[in-house]
């Protein structure tokens, strides 16, 4: 008799890494909580990229490496994770249209291009995040808070 597996759950690594990532109902209500909160928009951006670095940094970051490694050399199991992408871009994108229609952001920033780069450079801060030898969580929250800051901070109005 052969002992159960992860796989006989999760046919893909791609889909083990989804399961990680998403404690759904949890994640929902922390990231609409801070959609709702009163920080401005900059604020807000770094709580929700601290709320997802935060889900990385608790679990065995070998594993994320190893999987995270595996899915992208397997672009068929990548593309099992363009949901968990466009989800986060969707969460970006409605946050910079309340912030456009409440008259924080200007109303001529292209919103989808604006979610999908800063959806890019916190992916790539990640990957970073996972993929070198001694990461240091910190250095690669402020650096992102940094990037972050100074792609949206021309874009803020001031009145």
């Amino acid at each position: 008799m052969r002992a159960p597996s992860l796989y006989n759950y999760f046919p893909s690594k791609a889909l083990i890494v989804q399961a990680m990532l998403t404690d759904a109902d949890k994640t929902d209500r922390r990231i609409n909580a801070i959609i709702g909160s009163s920080d401005d928009l900059i604020g807000k951006l770094q709580q929700i990229i601290k709320h997802y670095f935060d889900l990385v940094a608790r679990r065995e970051r070998a594993l994320w490496r190893e999987i995270v490694l595996e899915v992208i050399k397997n672009a068929p199991e990548y593309v099992a994770l363009q949901a968990l992408k466009a989800s986060g871009i969707n969460v970006l994108r409605t946050l910079l249209r309340d912030a456009q229609q409440s008259g924080e952001l200007d109303p001529y920033v292209d919103a989808d291009l604006l979610a999908h780069t800063l959806h890019a450079i916190t992916d790539f801060a990640f990957l970073r995040f996972l993929l070198e030898a001694n990461p240091s969580k910190v250095v690669a929250l402020k650096t992102l808070r940094s990037q972050v800051e100074l792609l949206v901070q021309p874009y803020l109005r001031n009145g």
